[in-house]
């Protein structure tokens, strides 16, 4: 008679058991979600942020490459051509490397924090994958126990 008894408690234990992991699964994946979305926010401020630099390098190599032409038309040194010219224009282009480089640093860097969010995710997503198998087990098993516990 003790083993009837014990039947739907074994039964009850491997379905809360299950119920368990399932959840367990869920609020892994629901916890992964949010986390990727943080990563997205962050990656947007490191875009805005690398544009900000960017534009903040570009303006100041055109006050370098001002203040050059100012101190070539100050010493009466035609400015625009020759080696004024070029000079200014290396400024310039140097300014624009810079900036180009900025951002390529912050797309790379707001890659990397998307890419990481998008990794949480899966792992959880086949932590997930996981309880549920581990569910079916635990359902199993507490059959499997009522069973035994029926039989003797």
């Amino acid at each position: 008679m003790m083993g009837a008894a014990a039947a739907p408690v074994a039964i009850g234990g491997g379905i809360l058991s299950a119920y368990s992991q399932i959840q367990q699964g869920k609020a892994g994946v629901k916890a992964a979600n949010r986390q990727q979305a943080y990563y997205n926010d962050q990656a947007g401020q490191v875009i805005a942020q690398g544009d900000f630099e960017a534009d903040l390098a570009s303006e100041q190599g055109r006050q370098v490459a001002a203040s050059q032409r100012t101190g070539f038309a100050a010493n009466g040194i035609e400015v625009g051509t020759g080696t004024a010219g070029r000079v200014e224009q290396s400024t310039l282009d140097m300014a624009a490397q810079d900036a180009d480089q900025i951002r390529r640093n912050a797309f790379n860097q707001a890659f990397g924090l998307v890419e990481q969010g998008n990794e949480t995710v899966r792992q959880a997503k086949a932590g997930y994958r996981t309880s549920r198998f581990n569910a079916m087990g635990s359902l199993l098993t507490g059959g499997s126990q009522a069973y035994s516990f029926l039989k003797r």
